[in-house]
């Protein structure tokens, strides 16, 4: 596009900035809380909508100002991670609808930028909230516990009067108060398990956000996640033409003979287990073969799992996870490894929705030439 009709499509997109805003609102609001009115909420939208506009067609791509409002409205206390999904998937429809094939696909790669510049601001900013929240549990923990310590410092002194009778109580008041910080510390572990969590997402999201180039997602994919969850091999399968029939597409540490193996066992399989099956059952309904789990073991692989791929609408393929040790891979919270999965089908869908675009220019193309 030239200038003039960059300008067209800048002012075509302000002109559906209150109704983006709007379908971006409806999107969020079910999902948290937040001490905000609508208007206000409404009021902070219609900017950032606005901003985002105008970033699409600065040169080059500022990041930060896509990372400042994803971070905004992590600061809203919209912390949920399905705000992010949610999020993405208005903004990467609304400011393509309707726009003819041409100025779609010049507008995708900076689609594709704010997408992931959005995703890294609200993932950093949730984690700061987290951490700050965090700091404000510890301070609770410590005032409790010095209000504790108070009332044991008295029952002390009534028991210089009442031995006999204030053991019993006081026995019981330790062990209460030994429950209560024992219980104390664990939320604090869980807290720091969940910014660790957080902090992969983070680092995988940046990761597979920044490209629409569909077998570098891939294969940044498989590689960020077994370097997030420990896995020592793995591959990520999609389903072919939206058939039932499933293609090797990106791989890691796995040797040629389990390869051909596995490939050999989903050239003919069957279709994606029926929705509402548990995700941790896949490997049961996949039914890999006995032979194929001799060759495993013969590499040395103990623990095999799967994470279904998909993005909001529809369902991509699976990422298989190999590792030499029995159990979970590493990372053990299901939420985290379902966000993961999630963020990496987005960073897919958006991969072959840009080739597929490529591909009806090409097609146009080459059908406007030959007339």
């Amino acid at each position: 596009m030239n200038s003039a009709e960059r300008s067209l499509l800048h002012q075509a997109l302000l002109s559906r900035r209150d109704a983006i805003a709007d379908r971006w609102y409806k999107a969020i609001a079910p999902i948290s809380h937040v001490l905000h009115s609508v208007s206000e909420v409404h009021r902070h939208l219609d900017e950032w909508t606005e901003e985002a506009i105008a970033l699409l067609f600065t040169e080059p791509f500022e990041h930060g100002r896509a990372e400042a409002i994803g971070a905004s409205l992590a600061r809203l206390h919209y912390l949920e991670p399905e705000t992010l999904g949610r999020t993405q998937e208005v903004l990467a429809q609304q400011f393509t609808e309707g726009l003819p094939v041409e100025q779609a696909v010049e507008l995708q790669p900076p689609v594709a930028a704010l997408l992931g510049g959005v995703a890294t601001g609200f993932l950093q900013q949730a984690r700061e909230t987290t951490l700050a929240e965090q700091e404000q549990v510890r301070g609770a923990i410590a005032a409790e516990v010095g209000r504790m310590k108070e009332a044991l410092w008295r029952s002390r002194d009534e028991l210089e009067q009442r031995v006999e009778e204030r053991t019993a109580e006081l026995a019981t008041a330790n062990e209460q108060l030994k429950r209560e910080i024992t219980e104390r510390v664990r939320a604090g572990e869980r807290i720091r398990q969940r910014n660790k969590e957080l902090s992969a997402v983070s680092d995988i999201a940046r990761a597979v956000n920044h490209s629409l180039d569909l077998q570098n997602t891939l294969e940044v994919g498989i590689r960020e996640i077994l370097k997030t969850v420990g896995g020592q091999a793995g591959c990520i399968l999609l389903l072919k033409d939206k058939s039932p029939r499933w293609v090797i597409k990106a791989q890691q540490g796995i040797n040629q003979e389990l390869l051909e193996r596995l490939d050999e066992a989903v050239r003919g399989n069957g279709s994606w287990p029926v929705e509402g099956e548990p995700w941790s059952d896949l490997l049961a309904l996949w039914s890999i073969s006995d032979e194929i789990k001799k060759v495993m073991r013969r590499a040395g692989f103990r623990a095999f799992d799967v994470l279904p791929l998909q993005s909001r609408v529809d369902m991509l393929g699976m990422v298989v996870l190999t590792s030499r040790e029995e159990g979970l891979l590493g990372l053990q919270s299901i939420e985290a490894l379902m966000i993961i999965a999630e963020q990496l089908g987005t960073a897919v869908k958006n991969a072959q929705l840009y080739q597929e675009a490529q591909r009806e220019l090409a097609e146009r193309v080459r059908a406007e030439a030959a007339l």
